[in-house]
């Protein structure tokens, strides 16, 4: 204030931007956003919506094979192409399944089976099986029992659990990189 002035009680003039709307507009701002959000959530498309309708491009599909798991000679349980060497018990295959990636050059063999070994004798027999055939393991899990490994480009992992029926159940999965 300059010396020579006299103070006065007019109050200055209220700006359109009052402290009552700029809460308003603050707020109406605020549910735009929400329902913009909301209406872009709701017609984005699922993530599995391609495969449940069949949008998937036909080079991408994959071609599934499932093996007798009821065949008589044991060995026939397995998919076609599956590595004989690689430890299964197949006079207790559950499933037995090959899918072939033709896209991606990638064949994927999996075998599920039940065996009266512990968790941690199967653990050790496939820990023996990937350290003498030059597996290099690269990931162990401890529960649920977990087994990652690879050779020459291609992984094998192994799933130890116990069934609902108190079995040990192996699942072994070999995917083949052509």
């Amino acid at each position: 204030m300059e010396p020579n002035q006299i103070p006065t009680t007019e109050r200055p003039t209220r700006s359109f931007f009052s402290m009552p709307i700029i809460i308003a507009l603050f707020v109406l701002l605020f549910l735009l956003v929400v329902f913009m959000y909301g209406k872009i959530q709701s017609t984005t498309a699922p993530a599995n919506l391609a495969v449940e309708t069949n949008l998937v491009p036909e080079e991408s599909k994959a071609i599934v094979y499932k093996a007798d798991v009821n065949a008589e000679i044991g060995k026939e349980r397995l998919p076609e192409g599956f590595p004989t060497n690689i430890p299964v018990e197949t006079d207790s295959v559950e499933q037995s399944l090959k899918t072939e990636y033709p896209e991606k050059g990638m064949i994927q063999y999996s075998v599920t089976y039940t065996t009266e070994k512990t968790i941690e004798e199967v653990r050790d027999s496939y820990r023996s099986f990937f350290t003498n055939d030059d597996y290099v393991i690269y990931s162990e899990v401890a529960n649920p029992v977990q087994i990652y490994s690879n050779k020459s480009g291609d992984d094998v992992s192994v799933v130890i659990e116990t069934n609902e029926k108190g079995k040990t159940r192996v699942f072994v999965n070999y995917l083949d990189r052509k």
